[in-house]
């Protein structure tokens, strides 16, 4: 057999193991989302913790208002929730838009923190280490400035959290809100629900095992504060706190009644901007924890 011959056997069994690993994921996400569909995933608790929801924004007054107004919505004890809008380094009029929103809820439920190019202007990571500093709650749930939740996410969140304490995070379901703009975000939209069934629904199924996306989830503030707060070097984020959230012995639960939606990339050119960014920062992540396994 020659090299050649030997290189190509690899990649066919490699594509025939993916495939059936998929397939297998996709069975256990169906059972689960099926599971999760009979009921209406409410846990109802006797006290419901302080949450802060923090929204990282940088230049997003276009949308920022149309979030800020379904985060205010949400159908969860009103005197048990802020919204705290890191308003980062922006240069449009997202400043004078959320001026605007704290005269309407209060500047006690809306909290917009504004940081200059010294303080902000430096990534996802360190606007939510800011937005942690002002929180109060115990629970921290974020959200994309982009996004516009389900009114029952946030409660449906909470309440999965605080019924299991080995639960470090709850994730729930993005949706595609311009999946018609364009054959790009149609294709987007086919991705990221077979995603969340076969990666995230399909591995907690058999291994509770599933990552955080960038939004719509729920972690406890202890945690958080435990690692000394988000990786301000990691692109991915999400990706590099769902690493430590296991390595401390919590795991991640999927609650796809959950749901938020949000915008996703039209344009060709921002999608391959977007997953390079992705690309980088989950290199990032597998090489901190490389050498996370080989230090010890």
């Amino acid at each position: 057999m020659s090299v050649i011959d030997g290189i190509s056997l690899y990649a066919i069994a490699a594509i025939w193991i993916l495939m059936i690993l998929n397939m297998i994921l996709s069975v256990g996400g169906f059972i689960y989302y099926m599971k999760v569909y009979e009921t209406d995933g409410r846990i109802p608790l006797k006290e419901y913790p302080f949450v802060s929801v923090m929204v990282p924004a940088h230049n997003e007054g276009i949308v920022i208002q149309k979030t800020v107004k379904a985060l205010m919505k949400f159908q969860y004890p009103e005197d048990r929730y802020e919204v705290i809008v890191i308003n980062d380094n922006s240069t449009d009029d997202s400043a004078d838009i959320l001026a605007g929103m704290q005269k309407d809820y209060g500047e006690h439920r809306l909290i917009v923190i504004n940081t200059d190019a010294v303080t902000g202007g430096k990534g996802k990571s360190n606007a939510l280490n800011i937005g942690l500093k002002k929180a109060k709650g115990s629970v921290l749930a974020i959200y994309d400035a982009d996004n516009t939740p389900a009114p029952d996410a946030l409660i449906l969140l909470v309440e999965n959290l605080m019924s299991d304490d080995k639960l470090g995070a709850v994730i729930g379901k993005f949706r595609t809100r311009n999946k018609h703009a364009s054959i790009l975000t149609r294709f987007v939209n086919i991705e990221t629900l077979a995603y969340q069934c076969m990666n995230q629904a399909g591995r907690y199924f058999f291994f509770k095992l599933c990552t955080i996306p960038g939004t719509n989830f729920v972690i406890r503030r202890k945690i958080v504060e435990e690692m000394g707060g988000w990786d301000t070097k990691a692109l991915s984020e999400d990706t590099e706190i769902s690493f430590r959230i296991y390595r401390m012995g919590y795991y991640i639960k999927m609650m796809p009644l959950a749901v938020t939606w949000e915008q996703e990339p039209h344009l060709l050119k921002v999608w391959f901007k977007q997953r390079t960014r992705w690309a980088k920062g989950n290199v990032y992540v597998l090489v901190k924890n490389f050498k996370y396994v080989f230090d010890r």
